[in-house]
């Protein structure tokens, strides 16, 4: 044995150290054995709990272990509310371990929509009836939860007896469909809306006014009216009109019974209704809605107010018309007119009524009558001269002869209409088609320059950048330096082209901005000609300014700046080495500057000249040492002059030059 060589105090604290981890040791045991108990109980109480849910549920649950078999499909536990349902006990139930045999599917495919949740673990539902031995039936509405436990595949379900409501539907529907019976076969329209003034229940006479009404009104019939209001369906004055008695009914709860009403049967024809509308109680007392009768009484009516509706609508027609209307006899001499054909006319009564329609001036007047009085419809349409005041009305109108059985044609009524108003539509519609080409082209130049334009001299660059950077070793200084000055050119070119794009893009758009001010016409001149100045000289051209030293332009900078670069650097192209180019001014009598870009270069033809300024032309041409041009720049002055309320043109002569003119206003109030 192994001797333990240390001191009493070593050995006692030893000893009190142990001590104090068992006295730890003693407390977490007792602790875990305290918790493990209460886990316990929580558990036995989470299980009884769950028993009285179980049991005490008004609807049946079961719990099925599921098998891949789907004969193998077996019962495991239900509650005795299943059982019930049944009409069976809860043993027999789990003693037979299964339930197919005792049960007939309602749903369609119950098998399929039961194997296909399991196979993707989602609730699946439907109904079905229970073959019990005492022969009575239960309708079970129910839905089964595929669960995993323990790695075993189960379904827990829930069952619900619906059979009372099964039947309170079918009753219920047996009392809707005899009531729908009843109102289709009423001689008299019905009609129920809710407290939101919406139709719920319509029978089929109803159906068939509303579909007259639209189709009267030149709107398309709607093939379903319910949960719609009468704003939804009639014209607005008729809605408002039933909307107001509705009121009445739903929120007053006053009773409207057979009041008259006019209005028009299925055919469109004039009638009279007897409307009854009665408000919808439920058992409470509380208005749910209103119940509303309309039946046609048209035959009790209709022959007491035939001639005086139509005296009266015939005189407000022809007294209140917005248009012209006249009448008159077999020999054409106006015997009747309103106030608006003599508003038009440019007369009076007096001198209208027993005017000859047959003997006036207006041959096409006169043409119209007879056609009428022939039989046939006539037609009129040519500017009226007034006979009261100095003005030309164009005017249009038909005529229509009055025939009477066994009389023959009587006269004729005429209604004129003024179309001055529609005169002006056509020529705004006229103007707005212009307008609709002037975008096209405007589109069309805009693509075409994208197209050719842009696209060749990126080309060069492409092929000139590609031939060096394949081996520019082989490239002597010279032929670099050659190179880098075409590409230098071309760069130049396409930037220029590019800012007049995005300026006449802007310009198009009216988004470029305009802020004329008082300028000195020689100094943004002068600028202009040194930024192309290496260009000219270049060429050799002689430059000359003819330009008061004082003379100032009211403009815009940036656009008089793009007005002469564009000028200037075309004068440049078009003109050859040794010639001349002068910028000269002068003030007109209108208090505008007059300002022209002369050069001495190659000039045009008459024809090209006119296409200069239009934007559906091409006219893009190269310069004397093939310097590229779109026109666009062109296009651009002119929007840029005009902007200012001036104006450009050129004049030129082939082989001899061109001299283009602009105009600006001197001051602020020139442009007024």
């Amino acid at each position: 044995m192994k001797k333990i060589d240390k001191s009493k105090e070593e050995l006692s604290e030893e000893l009190e150290s142990l001590k104090k981890e068992y006295d730890s040791l003693k407390v977490l045991y007792e602790k875990d054995i305290v918790q493990h108990k209460h886990i316990e109980q929580e558990v036995r109480d989470a299980e009884e709990r769950f028993q009285m849910v179980f049991e005490n549920v008004l609807d049946g649950i079961s719990i099925y272990k599921e098998d891949i078999d789907p004969t193998k499909r077996r019962l495991i536990e239900c509650n005795l509310q299943l059982a019930k349902m049944a009409g069976r006990s809860r043993e027999e139930l789990l003693k037979l371990g299964s339930t197919s045999g005792l049960q007939i599917a309602i749903t369609e495919n119950a098998n399929s929509t039961h194997l296909d949740s399991l196979n993707k673990g989602t609730s699946y539902q439907g109904t079905f009836s229970w073959i019990r031995p005492d022969g009575k039936e239960n309708i079970i509405e129910f839905i089964g939860t595929p669960v995993i436990w323990k790695g075993e595949s189960y379904t827990i379900g829930i069952d619900r007896d619906i059979t009372e409501r099964k039947k309170t539907e079918e009753d219920l529907e047996k009392e809707r469909s005899l009531l729908r019976t009843m109102m289709d076969h009423l001689p008299s329209s019905v009609f129920v809306k809710d407290t939101e003034y919406r139709k719920v229940l319509v029978n089929s006479i109803h159906i068939l006014h509303v579909a007259q009404h639209l189709i009267r009104y030149g709107l398309t019939p709607k093939a379903e009216i319910l949960g719609k209001t009468d704003f939804d369906i009639y014209p607005r004055e008729l809605a408002e009109q039933y909307f107001k008695d509705d009121q009445k009914v739903i929120r007053d709860g006053l009773t409207i019974l057979n009041k008259e009403e006019p209005g028009v049967n299925p055919q469109g024809e004039p009638s009279w209704f007897l409307v009854s509308k009665i408000p919808l109680k439920d058992k409470n007392g509380t208005i749910k809605g209103m119940v509303g009768i309309t039946t046609d009484i048209t035959d009790l009516k209709l022959t007491e107010q035939a001639l005086r509706e139509s005296e009266e609508k015939y005189r407000l027609i022809f007294e209140y018309s917005s248009l012209g209307l006249l009448s008159f006899d077999e020999k054409g001499i106006i015997v009747a007119c309103n106030d608006n054909f003599v508003k038009i006319i440019g007369s009076t009564h007096e001198k209208i009524i027993g005017l000859n329609l047959l003997n006036q001036p207006d041959k096409k007047l006169a043409a119209a009558v007879q056609n009428t009085l022939n039989g046939d419809l006539g037609l009129y349409e040519d500017y009226y001269s007034s006979t009261t005041a100095i003005m030309i009305t164009p005017l249009r109108g038909l005529f229509t002869p009055i025939k009477v059985e066994g009389k023959g044609i009587l006269g004729g009524v005429g209604i004129i209409e003024d179309i001055t108003e529609r005169k002006k539509a056509d020529e705004e519609i006229l103007k707005a088609n212009t307008e609709l080409q002037r975008i096209n082209s405007v589109k069309d130049k805009f693509f075409s320059i994208i197209a050719h334009d842009l696209k060749s001299p990126f080309q060069g660059l492409v092929g000139m950048t590609g031939m060096m950077a394949e081996d520019i070793y082989s490239f002597s200084q010279s032929e670099l330096s050659e190179f880098s000055i075409k590409m230098h050119k071309n760069v130049k070119n396409l930037l220029k082209l590019l800012t007049n794009l995005l300026d006449w893009a802007r310009m198009q758009q009216g988004t470029i901005s305009f802020d004329p001010i008082e300028l000195n016409l020689l100094k943004v001149v002068s600028q202009n000609f040194n930024l192309i100045s290496k260009s000219g000289e270049q060429k050799g051209i002689e430059i000359i300014f003819d330009l008061p030293k004082n003379q100032k332009v009211y403009a815009d900078g940036e656009m008089l700046n793009s007005i002469l670069g564009n000028l200037i650097s075309n004068a440049v192209k078009f003109t050859s080495k040794g010639g001349k180019i002068k910028v000269s001014s002068k003030e007109t009598e209108d208090n505008m500057v007059e300002i022209a870009v002369q050069d001495t270069g190659v000039g045009m033809s008459v024809p090209l000249s006119e296409k200069l300024f239009k934007m559906e032309e091409q006219v893009g041409r190269r310069g004397t040492e093939g310097e590229e041009s779109t026109g666009l720049g062109l296009l651009l002055c002119k929007e840029f002059v005009e902007k200012h309320g001036g104006k450009i043109w050129v004049d030129t002569n082939e082989k001899v030059g061109s001299t283009f003119y602009f105009t600006l206003p001197k001051s602020k109030f020139s442009s007024i």
